[in-house]
């Protein structure tokens, strides 16, 4: 019997057999069918190779973990039998001294499983196989992949119903959180309602500006085409500046509102993103392992889309502020 006969491959998740042709990581000794390695051309097992650990068969893996238990205050693991734990002290309960302790409350429970198991449960200590409007927990949370312990619970809820959640970032910097959060899509179009929504109020300011501008211009023997054209310009704007300043206001409300909405919305429209993607990343025909692996690259988070809508904003506003200086000009 080979070495890895019973253990799966990485990629297809198939069992080797005796007759199976194998082949090993270099670096972490991950087996893998040939066929699946000439496939990756490297080894996918990036976890492993970010920890700097070595593969193990699952056997062995589950029986050192039998042997072991985890401080639930630093998250160390040590022996079973320990009385305390090596790393920051803590006396361990013995287990008739466990059965007499008060049960936790749900949010206690799960902040402490998720200090405790940190990045190797992505689930935070609830049922990975949880149905979430068709889709399992663990895949939902692969994807969310960062501050899970704040998100499951939110989900959660929506899946038996509810609707709204309040939403601090999503409140005060929509188009950055859903860019944040890589829901391009939302960000781009909410970019332009709310880039149209300061027209009126950029128009005003202009007006204003114009007005600053034009007495230092007479004191500064300013050439006096320009000096005509700003009087024009503000003769113009003063002809309707009731309804700009109305205008103006209005669109200052709808935005207000507009960002309430996302605020009370915000991880509800985030849930439903979640679920859409999760749901065509888990057709690919993959092995679980590669499966969680691609969630999380196409999930999580990227600080970098937030000074990419940043741009796309600055550059929108500056196309914008030429369209009205245009014409203002043709007036």
């Amino acid at each position: 019997m080979g070495i890895h006969t019973g253990e799966k491959c990485f990629v297809c998740g198939q069992v080797f057999t005796d007759n199976d042709d194998v082949v090993v990581c270099p670096d972490c000794g991950t087996p893998y069918h040939r066929a699946c390695w000439q496939k990756n051309g490297a080894c996918v097992n990036l976890p492993l190779h970010e920890s700097g650990k070595s593969w193990q068969p699952e056997k062995k893996a589950e029986e050192e973990a039998q042997m072991m238990r985890i401080c639930p205050d630093c998250g160390t693991s040590c022996p079973k039998d320990a009385t305390h734990c090596p790393h920051c002290g803590k006396p361990f309960l013995r287990p008739e001294e466990e059965s007499d302790t008060p049960p936790a409350t749900f949010r206690e429970q799960l902040r402490e499983t998720a200090q405790r198991m940190g990045a190797q449960d992505a689930t935070c200590g609830l049922d990975p196989a949880e149905d979430l409007d068709g889709e399992r927990l663990e895949d939902v949370a692969n994807f969310v992949a960062q501050n899970n312990l704040y998100y499951l619970p939110k989900f959660l809820r929506f899946s038996k119903g509810h609707r709204i959640s309040l939403n601090f970032p999503c409140l005060l910097f929509p188009q950055y959180y859903l860019a944040y959060r890589k829901m391009w899509g939302i960000s781009l179009v909410l970019i332009g309602v709310l880039s149209l929504l300061h027209v009126p109020q950029s128009i005003v300011q202009l007006e204003l500006m114009f007005q600053q501008y034009l007495p230092m211009l007479r004191e500064a023997n300013a050439q006096p085409e320009v000096i005509q054209f700003l009087q024009n310009m503000i003769g113009k704007l003063d002809a309707h500046e009731t309804l700009l300043n109305n205008i103006a206001m209005i669109s200052s409300y709808f935005e207000i509102v507009l960002s309430i909405l996302l605020g009370l919305f915000g991880n509800r429209i985030y849930y439903r993103f979640v679920l859409r993607r999760v749901h065509k990343l888990v057709q690919e025909d993959v092995s679980p392992e590669m499966r969680r692996i691609r969630l999380r690259q196409e999930g999580g988070t990227n600080g970098w889309f937030i000074l990419g809508a940043f741009g796309i904003q600055m550059g929108f506003a500056m196309i914008l502020s030429l369209i009205i200086l245009l014409c203002l000009f043709a007036l």
